[in-house]
C-alpha cells in the first residue's frame, strides 16, 4: 500500500512516516510538506491513502481534499486535526475524507484507520462521539 503524508510540520511527517513503516504492508511512504497541497505529488505518486494534516482554515482544507478528490477519486483521505468539534468532522466527511483522525491520539490510532479507510470503510477517531 503507498500512503502520502502531507503536513507543513517536517516533525509531524518524519513521526507518521516512522509509525507507518513500522506497520506490515506498507510498500512505499512518502511526504509533502506543501500545506497547499501538491497535486503533482498526488498524480506522480499515485498513493493509494492520503493522510492530510488540517493546519489551514477549515475552508482552504475542504478544498484541498476535494482538488485530490478530482484528480484521484479513489484516493482515501484520512484528516489529521486537533479539532473534535462535530462541525470540522461533518465538513471534512462531507468534502469527501474517509478518515477522520485526532492528533491526540493518532499515533495509536492512524494504522488502524489507514487500513481501515483501505478497506472502503469510514474511520472517525475513538474520542469523537458520532451520535
Amino acid at each position: 500500500m503507498k500512503v502520502l503524508i502531507i503536513s507543513g510540520t517536517r516533525t509531524i511527517r518524519e513521526k507518521l512516516r516512522e509509525l507507518i513503516e513500522s506497520q506490515p504492508g506498507f510498500k512505499d511512504v512518502k511526504e509533502a510538506g506543501d500545506t497547499s497541497i501538491n497535486l503533482q505529488t498526488i498524480e506522480d505518486f499515485a498513493p493509494d491513502v492520503a493522510v492530510i494534516d488540517l493546519q489551514m482554515p477549515l475552508q482552504v482544507c475542504t478544498e484541498a481534499i476535494r482538488r485530490m478528490l478530482r484528480l484521484k477519486p479513489n484516493l482515501k483521505i484520512i484528516a489529521l486535526s486537533m479539532h473534535a468539534d462535530r462541525r470540522y468532522l461533518d465538513e471534512c466527511l462531507k468534502a469527501g475524507v474517509c478518515g477522520y483522525l485526532l492528533k491526540d491520539c493518532a499515533y495509536e490510532e492512524l494504522a488502524d484507520a489507514i487500513s481501515t479507510v483501505a478497506s472502503d470503510r469510514q474511520y472517525v477517531s475513538s474520542s469523537i462521539r458520532v451520535h
